[in-house]
């Protein structure tokens, strides 16, 4: 069971956000609970704080009064700090009309996927992410690499960083949070049967858990641990 907090300050977009998700869900069999909520008020923060598990975020950045001055009120943003400083566990999830992607991507605080409101992809993405969600809960079980019949390493998704290929073999490198080794597959096959598709492919050599990057640019990406991918 999933429990989804969605906030939007604009009624129609919340309740697309919301049917969005429970369709999703609904086709892939997910049981979830909905919390549906205008603004960051104390209700909502009452709820966010709560002991309840599995919890998903799909916040709005900018949020704006219902008064004639549109005063603009807590930010996404700011909620996001707040919810750090109290909870590393929950997803959090950016929907917005405005490009905060930059300013997210270099935030102290992990976000489990930005998404740009009413783009052609919107649903798919949050399709995506829901997929992710599941896979991750799915459990923080480890990943097993069987190198040997006596040794094997074992890993949960969140702690691989990257993969890179190894030239003229079929080998690859797998590095995580904690060590790296070589494993036998390509990364196309890595790729589908131990990440389920999630991993991004860059430069063509290296597959990269988009989830573990807290910056990235055009020239450079860095994970939470602080490692950077080689240029």
């Amino acid at each position: 069971m999933f429990y989804f907090f969605v906030v939007d300050d604009q009624p129609n977009m919340n309740q697309m956000i919301c049917n969005l998700i429970r369709d999703i869900c609904k086709r892939k069999n997910i049981e979830i609970m909905m919390y549906s909520f205008y603004y960051y008020s104390k209700d909502f923060y009452r709820m966010a704080y709560s002991k309840i598990p599995n919890k998903v975020f799909v916040c709005d950045i900018e949020i704006i009064s219902d008064t004639k001055n549109y005063e603009m009120l807590e930010s996404g943003i700011e909620f996001g700090k707040k919810l750090r400083q109290r909870d590393t566990i929950s997803d959090l999830i950016y929907l917005s009309n405005y490009d905060y992607e930059n300013e997210v991507a270099t935030s102290i605080f992990n976000c489990t996927r930005y998404i740009k409101k009413n783009s052609k992809d919107m649903e798919q993405q949050l399709d995506e992410t829901i997929d992710y969600l599941l896979f991750k809960k799915g459990e923080q079980q480890k990943i097993v690499f069987r190198i040997t019949k006596q040794m094997t390493y074992q890993f949960s998704l969140n702690e691989i960083n990257y993969v890179q290929k190894i030239k003229e073999s079929k080998y690859c490198r797998i590095y995580t949070t904690s060590t790296d080794f070589k494993y036998y597959i390509t990364l196309k096959e890595l790729n589908k049967a131990f990440f389920h598709n999630h991993f991004k492919i860059v430069k063509r050599s290296y597959l990269v858990n988009p989830y573990n990057i807290q910056k990235e640019t055009k020239n450079e990406i860095i994970f939470y641990d602080g490692t950077e991918l080689p240029s």
